[in-house]
Protein backbone atom coordinates (compact mmCIF):
# COMPACT_ATOMS: atom_id res chain seq x y z
CA UNK A 1 0.00 0.00 0.00
CA UNK A 2 1.36 3.30 -0.77
CA UNK A 3 1.83 5.78 2.05
CA UNK A 4 -1.07 7.80 0.52
CA UNK A 5 -3.19 4.76 0.70
CA UNK A 6 -2.48 3.92 4.18
CA UNK A 7 -2.84 7.78 5.50
CA UNK A 8 -6.41 7.32 4.58
CA UNK A 9 -7.26 4.30 6.03
CA UNK A 10 -5.91 5.99 8.94
CA UNK A 11 -8.02 9.20 8.66
CA UNK A 12 -10.86 6.53 8.10
CA UNK A 13 -10.29 4.60 11.39
CA UNK A 14 -9.68 7.62 13.24
CA UNK A 15 -12.79 9.10 11.90
CA UNK A 16 -14.83 6.02 12.92
CA UNK A 17 -13.83 6.38 16.64
CA UNK A 18 -14.83 9.62 16.99
CA UNK A 19 -18.05 8.26 15.72
CA UNK A 20 -18.22 5.85 18.16
CA UNK A 21 -17.24 7.96 21.21
CA UNK A 22 -19.81 10.40 20.21
CA UNK A 23 -22.00 7.82 20.38
CA UNK A 24 -21.66 6.52 23.69
CA UNK A 25 -21.83 9.66 25.39
CA UNK A 26 -25.35 11.16 24.07
CA UNK A 27 -28.26 11.10 26.21
CA UNK A 28 -31.35 12.23 24.74
CA UNK A 29 -33.18 15.19 26.71
CA UNK A 30 -36.58 14.43 27.05
CA UNK A 31 -39.02 16.34 25.02
CA UNK A 32 -41.22 18.84 26.52
CA UNK A 33 -44.54 17.69 24.61
CA UNK A 34 -43.70 14.08 25.30
CA UNK A 35 -42.40 13.17 21.77
CA UNK A 36 -39.00 11.46 21.62
CA UNK A 37 -35.46 13.25 21.32
CA UNK A 38 -34.80 16.60 21.53
CA UNK A 39 -31.74 16.33 19.82
CA UNK A 40 -32.46 16.94 15.66
CA UNK A 41 -31.45 14.05 13.93
CA UNK A 42 -27.78 15.04 12.52
CA UNK A 43 -27.11 16.96 15.66
CA UNK A 44 -24.72 15.92 18.12
CA UNK A 45 -25.04 16.95 21.90
CA UNK A 46 -22.53 18.09 23.90
CA UNK A 47 -20.99 16.17 26.60
CA UNK A 48 -21.75 16.90 30.22
CA UNK A 49 -19.07 18.86 32.33
CA UNK A 50 -17.58 16.17 35.08
CA UNK A 51 -16.47 18.27 37.68
CA UNK A 52 -13.63 16.67 39.94
CA UNK A 53 -13.32 18.09 43.60
CA UNK A 54 -9.78 17.65 45.11
CA UNK A 55 -10.21 17.23 49.15
CA UNK A 56 -7.35 18.88 51.35
CA UNK A 57 -6.67 17.98 54.50
CA UNK A 58 -8.16 19.72 57.49
CA UNK A 59 -6.41 21.15 60.39
CA UNK A 60 -7.26 19.78 63.92
CA UNK A 61 -9.21 23.07 64.82
CA UNK A 62 -11.26 23.04 61.49
CA UNK A 63 -12.22 19.45 61.75
CA UNK A 64 -13.56 19.81 65.81
CA UNK A 65 -17.53 19.81 65.35
CA UNK A 66 -19.21 23.24 66.26
CA UNK A 67 -19.64 23.50 69.72
CA UNK A 68 -22.89 22.82 70.85
CA UNK A 69 -22.66 24.98 74.31
CA UNK A 70 -24.61 28.31 74.03
CA UNK A 71 -23.26 31.86 75.30
CA UNK A 72 -23.87 32.06 78.70
CA UNK A 73 -27.23 33.72 79.58
CA UNK A 74 -27.73 35.52 82.77
CA UNK A 75 -29.48 34.02 85.58
CA UNK A 76 -32.54 34.84 87.29
CA UNK A 77 -31.92 36.67 90.54
CA UNK A 78 -31.19 33.61 93.37
CA UNK A 79 -34.77 35.52 94.67
CA UNK A 80 -36.78 34.98 91.78
CA UNK A 81 -39.65 31.72 92.26
CA UNK A 82 -38.55 31.54 95.74
CA UNK A 83 -40.87 32.14 98.46
CA UNK A 84 -41.22 35.50 100.19
CA UNK A 85 -39.18 35.90 103.18
CA UNK A 86 -41.15 36.40 106.42
CA UNK A 87 -39.72 38.29 109.06
CA UNK A 88 -39.56 36.56 112.28
CA UNK A 89 -42.35 37.56 115.18
CA UNK A 90 -40.98 39.44 118.17
CA UNK A 91 -40.04 37.85 121.32
CA UNK A 92 -42.38 38.40 124.40
CA UNK A 93 -41.50 38.95 128.05
CA UNK A 94 -43.40 37.13 131.00
CA UNK A 95 -42.24 36.11 134.60
CA UNK A 96 -43.38 33.53 136.48
CA UNK A 97 -43.25 33.73 140.39
CA UNK A 98 -41.04 31.37 142.04
CA UNK A 99 -40.35 32.19 145.58
CA UNK A 100 -39.68 35.14 147.88
CA UNK A 101 -35.79 34.25 149.17
CA UNK A 102 -36.26 37.10 151.72
CA UNK A 103 -38.59 39.10 153.72
CA UNK A 104 -41.84 36.74 152.98
CA UNK A 105 -45.14 39.16 153.20
CA UNK A 106 -45.61 41.05 156.74
CA UNK A 107 -41.71 40.46 158.07
CA UNK A 108 -41.44 42.27 161.17
CA UNK A 109 -38.65 45.46 160.12
CA UNK A 110 -37.52 47.65 162.67
CA UNK A 111 -37.98 51.08 162.28
CA UNK A 112 -35.28 52.35 159.88
CA UNK A 113 -33.47 49.18 159.51
CA UNK A 114 -31.82 48.65 156.29
CA UNK A 115 -33.15 44.41 154.48
CA UNK A 116 -33.21 43.31 150.90
CA UNK A 117 -35.85 41.93 149.32
CA UNK A 118 -35.16 38.84 147.19
CA UNK A 119 -37.79 37.63 144.83
CA UNK A 120 -36.80 34.58 142.76
CA UNK A 121 -38.38 34.73 139.14
CA UNK A 122 -38.13 32.64 135.86
CA UNK A 123 -37.95 33.78 132.43
CA UNK A 124 -41.32 32.24 131.02
CA UNK A 125 -41.11 34.48 127.91
CA UNK A 126 -39.23 34.06 124.82
CA UNK A 127 -36.63 37.03 125.49
CA UNK A 128 -33.37 36.69 126.89
CA UNK A 129 -33.32 39.13 130.08
CA UNK A 130 -30.06 40.88 129.40
CA UNK A 131 -28.24 43.98 131.45
CA UNK A 132 -30.90 46.52 129.36
CA UNK A 133 -33.65 45.03 131.77
CA UNK A 134 -34.42 46.58 135.14
CA UNK A 135 -36.23 45.65 138.22
CA UNK A 136 -38.74 48.66 138.63
CA UNK A 137 -40.68 50.48 141.04
CA UNK A 138 -44.83 51.26 140.16
CA UNK A 139 -46.08 51.87 142.87
CA UNK A 140 -46.78 51.66 146.74
CA UNK A 141 -44.05 52.41 149.39
CA UNK A 142 -40.45 52.19 147.57
CA UNK A 143 -39.03 52.41 151.43
CA UNK A 144 -35.91 54.46 150.10
CA UNK A 145 -35.08 51.62 147.15
CA UNK A 146 -34.28 52.80 143.52
CA UNK A 147 -36.75 52.77 141.25
CA UNK A 148 -34.53 50.96 138.86
CA UNK A 149 -32.26 48.00 139.58
CA UNK A 150 -30.62 46.66 136.58
CA UNK A 151 -29.84 42.67 135.88
CA UNK A 152 -26.37 41.71 136.07
CA UNK A 153 -26.52 38.27 134.18
CA UNK A 154 -28.44 37.20 131.36
CA UNK A 155 -31.21 35.11 131.88
CA UNK A 156 -32.43 32.62 128.68
CA UNK A 157 -36.05 31.63 128.23
CA UNK A 158 -36.63 28.89 130.80
CA UNK A 159 -33.87 30.11 133.70
CA UNK A 160 -34.35 31.22 136.64
CA UNK A 161 -32.86 34.69 138.67
CA UNK A 162 -32.77 35.94 141.86
CA UNK A 163 -33.84 40.11 142.12
CA UNK A 164 -32.77 42.03 144.93
CA UNK A 165 -32.81 45.35 145.90
CA UNK A 166 -32.07 47.63 148.89
CA UNK A 167 -34.57 48.92 150.55
CA UNK A 168 -35.11 50.89 154.16
CA UNK A 169 -37.73 50.08 156.18
CA UNK A 170 -40.23 53.43 157.44
CA UNK A 171 -39.29 54.82 160.44
CA UNK A 172 -43.13 54.73 162.17
CA UNK A 173 -45.07 51.92 162.49
CA UNK A 174 -47.20 50.66 160.18
CA UNK A 175 -47.95 48.21 157.30
CA UNK A 176 -46.19 48.92 154.53
CA UNK A 177 -45.80 47.71 150.64
CA UNK A 178 -44.47 48.36 147.37
CA UNK A 179 -45.15 47.23 143.88
CA UNK A 180 -42.49 46.22 141.13
CA UNK A 181 -42.38 44.84 137.55
CA UNK A 182 -39.49 44.12 135.00
CA UNK A 183 -39.12 46.37 132.28
CA UNK A 184 -37.95 44.90 128.67
CA UNK A 185 -35.41 46.46 126.15
CA UNK A 186 -38.50 48.10 125.13
CA UNK A 187 -38.77 50.19 128.14
CA UNK A 188 -42.11 48.41 128.36
CA UNK A 189 -43.58 47.14 131.80
CA UNK A 190 -44.05 43.64 132.53
CA UNK A 191 -44.82 40.87 134.96
CA UNK A 192 -46.26 38.04 136.57
CA UNK A 193 -49.08 36.17 135.58
CA UNK A 194 -50.64 34.53 132.47
CA UNK A 195 -50.85 37.85 130.69
CA UNK A 196 -47.40 38.91 132.27
CA UNK A 197 -49.15 41.76 133.41
CA UNK A 198 -49.32 41.04 137.38
CA UNK A 199 -46.96 43.14 139.90
CA UNK A 200 -44.73 41.71 142.23
CA UNK A 201 -44.30 42.97 145.92
CA UNK A 202 -42.80 43.38 149.04
CA UNK A 203 -44.66 43.95 152.57
CA UNK A 204 -43.37 44.57 155.70
CA UNK A 205 -44.49 45.59 159.27
CA UNK A 206 -43.01 48.14 161.07
CA UNK A 207 -43.85 47.55 165.01
CA UNK A 208 -44.58 49.87 167.61
CA UNK A 209 -41.08 50.13 169.98
CA UNK A 210 -41.58 51.37 173.66
CA UNK A 211 -40.25 54.46 174.64
CA UNK A 212 -37.54 54.82 177.41
CA UNK A 213 -40.92 55.41 180.15
CA UNK A 214 -42.03 51.97 178.79
CA UNK A 215 -45.26 53.61 177.33
CA UNK A 216 -45.38 52.74 173.54
CA UNK A 217 -44.51 55.73 171.17
CA UNK A 218 -47.60 57.00 169.33
CA UNK A 219 -47.57 56.80 165.20
CA UNK A 220 -47.02 60.06 164.34
CA UNK A 221 -47.80 61.93 161.18
CA UNK A 222 -47.46 65.60 160.37
CA UNK A 223 -50.61 67.77 161.44
CA UNK A 224 -51.89 64.56 163.02
CA UNK A 225 -53.40 66.54 166.12
CA UNK A 226 -54.07 69.74 163.75
CA UNK A 227 -57.54 70.90 164.59
CA UNK A 228 -59.28 72.04 161.33
CA UNK A 229 -59.34 75.24 160.83
CA UNK A 230 -63.87 76.12 160.42
CA UNK A 231 -63.38 77.43 156.42
CA UNK A 232 -60.54 75.19 155.80
CA UNK A 233 -58.50 76.43 152.49
CA UNK A 234 -58.57 73.95 149.18
CA UNK A 235 -54.68 73.74 147.93
CA UNK A 236 -55.75 71.39 145.37
CA UNK A 237 -58.72 69.81 143.64
CA UNK A 238 -59.72 68.16 140.21
CA UNK A 239 -60.97 65.07 138.25
CA UNK A 240 -58.68 62.65 137.05
CA UNK A 241 -58.99 59.26 135.58
CA UNK A 242 -56.31 56.73 136.97
CA UNK A 243 -55.53 53.17 135.10
CA UNK A 244 -53.36 50.58 136.30
CA UNK A 245 -49.92 51.34 138.06
CA UNK A 246 -50.78 54.71 137.41
CA UNK A 247 -50.13 56.93 140.52
CA UNK A 248 -51.54 60.19 141.77
CA UNK A 249 -49.86 63.17 144.11
CA UNK A 250 -53.47 64.14 145.89
CA UNK A 251 -51.08 67.49 147.25
CA UNK A 252 -50.69 68.43 143.36
CA UNK A 253 -53.03 66.81 141.21
CA UNK A 254 -50.04 65.47 139.09
CA UNK A 255 -50.33 62.01 137.69
CA UNK A 256 -47.13 59.63 137.91
CA UNK A 257 -45.02 62.06 139.50
CA UNK A 258 -41.43 61.51 140.16
CA UNK A 259 -41.77 61.36 143.76
CA UNK A 260 -44.50 62.50 146.37
CA UNK A 261 -47.48 59.99 145.01
CA UNK A 262 -49.88 59.27 147.59
CA UNK A 263 -52.21 56.49 145.30
CA UNK A 264 -51.35 54.24 143.35
CA UNK A 265 -54.14 52.07 140.94
CA UNK A 266 -52.74 48.12 141.06
CA UNK A 267 -53.85 44.66 139.75
CA UNK A 268 -52.24 42.67 142.95
CA UNK A 269 -53.78 39.53 141.15
CA UNK A 270 -55.31 39.29 137.93
CA UNK A 271 -59.33 40.95 138.13
CA UNK A 272 -58.21 42.26 141.83
CA UNK A 273 -57.73 46.11 141.27
CA UNK A 274 -56.84 48.46 144.08
CA UNK A 275 -56.34 51.46 145.33
CA UNK A 276 -53.27 51.67 147.04
CA UNK A 277 -52.42 54.55 149.14
CA UNK A 278 -48.21 54.84 149.22
CA UNK A 279 -45.77 56.91 150.41
CA UNK A 280 -47.17 57.23 153.72
CA UNK A 281 -50.46 58.38 152.55
CA UNK A 282 -54.10 57.10 154.75
CA UNK A 283 -57.20 56.24 153.03
CA UNK A 284 -60.42 55.25 154.56
CA UNK A 285 -64.15 54.96 152.99
CA UNK A 286 -66.68 57.65 154.04
CA UNK A 287 -70.57 56.94 154.82
CA UNK A 288 -72.30 60.07 155.01
CA UNK A 289 -74.28 62.16 156.45
CA UNK A 290 -73.27 64.86 155.39
CA UNK A 291 -72.21 64.97 152.31
CA UNK A 292 -69.65 66.06 151.65
CA UNK A 293 -67.83 65.68 154.70
CA UNK A 294 -65.80 68.16 156.39
CA UNK A 295 -62.40 68.09 157.28
CA UNK A 296 -63.40 67.15 161.21
CA UNK A 297 -65.56 64.11 159.38
CA UNK A 298 -62.63 62.54 157.47
CA UNK A 299 -60.51 63.68 160.73
CA UNK A 300 -62.54 61.67 162.68
CA UNK A 301 -62.14 58.19 160.70
CA UNK A 302 -59.83 55.53 160.94
CA UNK A 303 -57.28 56.35 158.33
CA UNK A 304 -54.86 53.71 157.24
CA UNK A 305 -52.54 52.31 154.89
CA UNK A 306 -54.55 49.76 153.68
CA UNK A 307 -55.66 49.35 149.96
CA UNK A 308 -59.43 49.77 148.66
CA UNK A 309 -60.96 46.88 146.22
CA UNK A 310 -62.32 48.84 143.43
CA UNK A 311 -64.72 46.09 143.78
CA UNK A 312 -65.58 47.66 147.26
CA UNK A 313 -66.62 50.97 145.90
CA UNK A 314 -69.69 52.52 144.09
CA UNK A 315 -70.65 55.56 142.12
CA UNK A 316 -70.71 58.80 143.87
CA UNK A 317 -69.39 56.43 146.96
CA UNK A 318 -66.96 58.96 149.06
CA UNK A 319 -63.06 57.98 150.66
CA UNK A 320 -61.32 60.25 153.43
CA UNK A 321 -57.52 60.75 153.11
CA UNK A 322 -54.57 62.37 154.40
CA UNK A 323 -51.56 62.91 151.72
CA UNK A 324 -48.03 62.21 152.81
CA UNK A 325 -47.41 65.77 153.34
CA UNK A 326 -50.32 65.48 156.07
CA UNK A 327 -52.73 67.42 154.25
CA UNK A 328 -56.33 65.86 154.74
CA UNK A 329 -59.12 65.77 152.08
CA UNK A 330 -61.63 63.45 150.45
CA UNK A 331 -63.05 62.67 146.61
CA UNK A 332 -65.76 61.18 145.00
CA UNK A 333 -65.99 57.81 142.57
CA UNK A 334 -67.40 59.16 139.04
CA UNK A 335 -66.58 56.20 137.16
CA UNK A 336 -65.50 52.54 137.56
CA UNK A 337 -65.68 51.39 133.74
CA UNK A 338 -62.18 49.75 134.15
CA UNK A 339 -60.70 52.99 135.37
CA UNK A 340 -61.33 54.89 138.77
CA UNK A 341 -62.65 58.33 137.64
CA UNK A 342 -62.68 60.57 140.88
CA UNK A 343 -63.36 64.04 141.85
CA UNK A 344 -60.75 64.89 144.86
CA UNK A 345 -60.24 68.07 146.85
CA UNK A 346 -57.36 68.42 149.04
CA UNK A 347 -57.31 70.54 152.04
CA UNK A 348 -54.73 72.90 153.49
CA UNK A 349 -53.28 72.04 156.37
Amino acid sequence: MTPIGRSTELAAIAAAAAWFVVSCNFQPSPNPAGGGSSTEPGEVAPSPTILRVTSTPLTAEQAAPPSRIASPIASPSASFGSPATVPAAPCSDRAFFVDDVTIRDNTLVMPGDPFVKIWRLRNDGTCTWDATYATGFIGGDRMDAASLVHLTTSVPPGSAIDLAVDMTAPDYAGTYQGFWKLIGNSEKYFGIGANGEVSFWVKIVVPLLPTPTGVLAPTITPTASATPKATPETVSAGSVSLMIDMRLDLDTGEIDPPSGSDVSLLEATPGAISLVPTGGALLSRYGPPPDPPSPSHCQALDLNNTAIPLSSLSIEGLVCYRTEEGRLGYFRVESLDGHLGIAYLTWGP
